[in-house]
């Protein structure tokens, strides 16, 4: 069991590249940090040299895909010249997985029917994004975002017929309990798709750190996850808090 913080929504901007928090993170405990790919893949050529000769390595990143890049809209050769890029970084910094949430990157235009979108989101994982990930020897894991914040692929459910449908070892699952609260979806679908969940990202309500223990929601995820035997990683994606405090709590409980 690997315990990680993913840095995202505790940068000022958000989802910005923050090595003071990335050391924080470490200080407090933590087995990784997972940050935003889409600012390390922006990251001038010898800042990223000098933050890899650091020493930083990660086993998973999230945010696979920046917002300005439309999965609809973007040609192929753009979207085949940001994954090259950005994968490779990736590797580089030690990742096995990337996350693939990206609302903004993977909501489709109300001129496309959502059959369509599916259609699109399938063929441009399969042409472009596995094969560079796999090259890199990446697992992408499909993050199912609340309703709201994206227009396709937001459950548990529906993550898993995206996998069904690229049909590729390169291509998994993740939950995010956040989201699955904020859909109201029941926890039985940890126990549904639990042999294709590869990553796990917790938060509570309002994007905040668990104080004095966890909401019930996410306790009773927390032990579905426990009594089925979950080994792999898992990260708090929250606004910056007390993250050794937050820490120890999850470390008492799976």
């Amino acid at each position: 069991m690997r315990y990680g913080f993913c840095t995202g929504f505790a940068t000022e901007p958000l989802f910005s590249f923050d090595e003071g928090l990335i050391s924080a993170v470490m200080q407090c405990g933590y087995d990784y940090a997972e940050l935003p790919l889409y600012a390390v893949e922006a990251l001038p050529e010898a800042a990223f040299a000098s933050f890899c000769g650091s020493g930083f390595r990660s086993p998973v990143s999230c945010n696979l895909v920046p917002g300005h890049l439309n999965l609809y809209a973007s040609p192929d050769d753009a979207l085949e010249a940001y994954f090259r890029h950005a994968l490779s970084r990736a590797r580089m910094i030690g990742n096995g997985f990337v996350i693939f949430g990206s609302g903004a990157a993977r909501t489709y235009p109300g001129s496309m029917g959502k059959d369509e979108a599916f259609s699109r989101l399938v063929s441009v994982s399969r042409r472009i994004i596995v094969p560079i990930a796999s090259g890199n020897g990446i697992t992408v894991l499909v993050e199912p975002l609340r309703r709201g914040e994206c227009n396709i692929i937001n459950t548990v459910e529906e993550g898993a017929g995206l996998c069904e449908a690229v049909d590729d070892p390169s291509f998994s699952l993740m939950a995010d309990i956040y989201h699955m609260e904020s859909n109201g979806e029941p926890l039985d679908e940890l126990r549904e798709f639990f042999p294709q969940i590869r990553h796990v990202h917790i938060a509570e309500q309002g994007r905040k750190l668990p104080a004095d223990g966890f909401s019930p929601y996410i306790s009773a995820a927390l032990d579905i996850l426990r009594i089925l035997g979950y080994s792999g990683a898992i990260s708090y994606e929250t606004e910056d808090g007390n993250k050794a405090a937050a820490l120890a709590l999850l470390w008492s409980r799976i």
